[in-house]
């Protein structure tokens, strides 16, 4: 069922959203115990975008991912190497995570068409 595999797929991406928080938070030295409360409220919402993309498995719907992933990635690149600073690093592990996601549920071309945006930005 969409809802258990879900489930399946929003544990490690809740996992990896720790991990990468627990590096931010000790890199800036600010007590962890704050993220793993903020970031237990993300759960619910990586778990109904995880149903959502896993039901919608339609051609348009790839294309959506594409323009979300070149987004994210994008704005990950703006997080981790243009601003260094506490507030955006807080942001960048749940968008590398989101990031990472859509990468994985899309087929091959369009995965590698959503890195263009990315890269572009990257180089610029």
């Amino acid at each position: 069922s969409p809802w258990a595999e879900a489930l399946l797929h929003c544990i490690p991406m809740f996992t990896f959203t720790l991990s990468m928080d627990y590096l931010v938070y000790q890199q800036f030295a600010v007590d962890y115990m704050e993220a793993v409360w903020t970031r237990l409220t993300l759960f619910p919402a990586f778990y109904f975008f995880a149903v959502s993309i896993i039901v919608l498995k339609r051609a348009w719907t790839q294309w959506l991912l594409v323009l979300g992933a070149a987004f994210a990635g994008s704005y990950l690149i703006y997080c981790t190497v243009d601003k260094e600073t506490f507030g955006y690093m807080k942001n960048a592990s749940p968008i590398a995570v989101m990031w990472i996601y859509m990468i994985m549920q899309l087929d091959l071309l369009p995965s590698v068409l959503s890195l263009i945006g990315p890269l572009v930005y990257y180089f610029r």
